[in-house]
């Protein structure tokens, strides 16, 4: 994820233009700041490698005055916050400059090839391999127009990016799965990563849909189709009209519901962020280890918990899976050189998780770090790490990075089953496309299953208390689900096993005390578990139903999206998470910042 920002003015326009626009687009990236401007056909590039907003107040002072300028918030992927690493990044001879927002996920190959015609690369970072195929295009007699589309068809990924060359007043973009859109105004155009931050500059803003580049003057804009070429003249506008105080939560009352909605695309993020040679070195560690923990703390522990099921059934591996501030009591003493330590912290910097692997590896184990922040304390101290590709996340309750995490530990799983022959190389390739239908199908539902969850909030009244409960592969899903409704809505929520419900939990059921149960993926288990929920309405509970539509069902029924054994945790999270928003809207409780929490816990 990352921000971009630019504007191509008819006459000078200063720093602060650019800087105002990406204030309001500092949710997308917090890992430095880079400006570029181009004076007397020279690039003037401004760059700051540290949290974003420090950033910005530092650039403040800067004095800079250009026709074009562009602007990013970087969210590292590929690359750790350095000075190298933050955009923009040019070609070999300087001409070129390229920001971008999202990833590039055949950049390994394409960086192969180039380094083989000779270009050098400086940073880590894979949107340097755009503005030296734009090079390589040129050279071979291109005009700027078509070297640009040529390199956008060559590029496989999810992203948007913003491209200049030294020889013109112009901004060259294109949208490929993330965000991008145009404003105008009375002596400039605008283009921007979201509407809102377009506030004041514009009022209309034009969406550039999928597939499509985009050449922006100062005497206006010309889209086109990235396949073909051709000027597309039928573009879709929205009025750019947000109060203030919403303007960089796009239009969302909270981070949070607008992280829920932004699943759909963390998903696809999580597949384009893993690199080939990483999730191989990862695997041939995992499939070659003697013994494997699975570390890590709350919402966390849950995605490794899952991650459990995924071994087991996938690759034929047993792993166990613990609690990081537990594991100095249990695991640590059996872990010596042959011990593999999977260690999952999206903020990369949970202390417990970060004391129990220096540990580790003071006896001899090999640690791989699962994060969804580069440069964090994780990614330095894990032998290899893989990144999860998330985006930032501005809410303490965690939803779309425990997706994003569930992802790539699929991935991961599938490639150590191939590895290890318990399953096909096909598989492993279906359970990629079955991500991406699911991704899509969210995207089409989220409205709906957001509408249906909110009428259940009525079970909860008058209750401060509820179980959330699931069998088999969905039972960590059951205790995210109880963690989150804890965190946003206040309630004293417990998930259980649906088989333990009947061993004394059962015994508080009554006068409508609210029970969610997740309909399990496991044929043998289905058939117990909606006996357990009839028995809850006996006592005279509340049941909230979550599962597919065609699944015999007790109660009041959430419906979600029918998909595999493997993908159904995802499937039953999204109703868990918005329920838990919900309730806590309801009771009016502090969303985004519960009492006592923080994004990371660091002591």
């Amino acid at each position: 994820m990352g921000g971009i920002f630019g504007a191509v003015c008819s006459r000078g326009i200063g720093l602060d233009v650019v800087t105002t626009g990406l204030k309001r687009l500092l949710y997308r990236g917090h890992d430095g700041i880079g400006i570029i401007g181009l004076t007397d056909g020279k690039f003037v590039i401004k760059k700051k490698p540290i949290r974003s907003d420090k950033a910005l107040e530092e650039l403040a002072s800067i004095e800079l005055t250009s026709k074009v300028l562009v602007g990013h918030t970087r969210f590292a992927t590929h690359g750790r916050p350095s000075l190298e690493n933050t955009h923009p990044l040019l070609d070999c001879g300087g001409e070129i400059a390229v920001v971008g927002d999202g990833i590039i996920a055949n950049y390994e190959e394409l960086k192969d090839f180039l380094i083989q015609k000779g270009h050098s690369f400086s940073s880590r970072s894979d949107f340097e391999v755009i503005p030296h195929l734009i090079e390589e295009e040129l050279k071979n007699g291109e005009d700027f127009t078509s070297a640009f589309l040529n390199t956008l068809r060559k590029l496989e990924g999810i992203y948007a990016i913003a491209v200049l060359w030294s020889r013109e007043d112009k901004i060259y973009g294109a949208a490929m799965g993330e965000p991008l859109f145009i404003g105008k105004g009375d002596e400039c155009f605008f283009l921007s990563s979201d509407i809102p931050s377009l506030y004041g500059f514009s009022n209309e803003a034009v969406i550039i849909g999928q597939g499509q580049a985009l050449i922006l003057t100062p005497q206006g804009y010309t889209v086109l189709d990235v396949k073909t070429g051709n000027v597309i003249e039928e573009l879709v506008s929205k009025r750019v009209k947000y109060p203030v105080e919403l303007i960089d939560k796009a239009g969302f009352p909270h981070y949070m519901i607008k992280e829920i909605y932004e699943v759909p695309e963390a998903m696809l993020r999580a597949i384009a962020v893993v690199q080939e040679k990483y999730l191989n070195l990862v695997a041939m560690i995992l499939h070659s280890a003697r013994d494997i923990y699975i570390i890590a703390n709350g919402t966390s522990l849950h995605a490794g918990m899952i991650a459990g099921y995924y071994f087991r059934d996938l690759a034929k591996l047993n792993a166990h899976v613990i609690s990081a501030a537990e594991f100095p009591f249990y695991g640590l003493e059996n872990v010596s050189i042959g011990t593999a330590i999977l260690a999952i912290s999206q903020s990369g910097e949970t202390g417990d998780v970060l004391r129990a692997i220096k540990e580790a590896k003071m006896r001899g184990g090999v640690v791989i770090g699962v994060t969804n922040i580069m440069g964090s304390r994780l990614t330095l101290e894990s032998n290899v790490y893989l990144p999860i590709g998330a985006g930032v996340e501005m809410a303490v309750p965690a939803t779309k990075t425990f997706v994003a995490t569930l992802v790539v530990l699929g991935m991961l799983s599938h490639r150590i089953g191939v590895l290890r022959g318990i399953i096909d190389k096909s598989d492993e390739r279906a359970f990629v496309e079955r991500v991406k239908a699911l991704s899509s199908t969210l995207r089409r539902e989220l409205d709906k299953i957001e509408k249906i969850v909110e009428d259940s909030v009525k079970i909860f009244e008058g209750w401060d208390r509820c179980y959330v409960s699931s069998r088999g592969i969905n039972f960590p899903i059951a205790l995210e689900g109880a963690l989150k409704i804890k965190e946003t809505a206040g309630l004293q929520a417990e998930g259980v096993e649906t088989g333990e419900l009947r061993h004394g939990p059962i015994t508080l059921v009554s006068n409508g005390y609210p029970v969610v149960i997740i309909a399990p993926y496991e044929k043998e288990a289905k058939a117990s578990s909606w006996k357990v929920a009839s028995s809850v309405l006996e006592y005279g509970g509340r049941v909230v139903s979550i599962s597919p539509p065609d699944v015999d069902v007790v109660g009041y029924h959430v419906k979600i999206p029918e998909t595999t054994k493997f993908l159904s945790p995802i499937a039953s999270v999204l109703p868990l998470q918005l329920l838990a928003y919900k309730l806590g809207v309801a009771r009016g409780m502090p969303i985004d910042h519960p009492r006592a929490l923080a994004k990371a816990v660091t002591a």
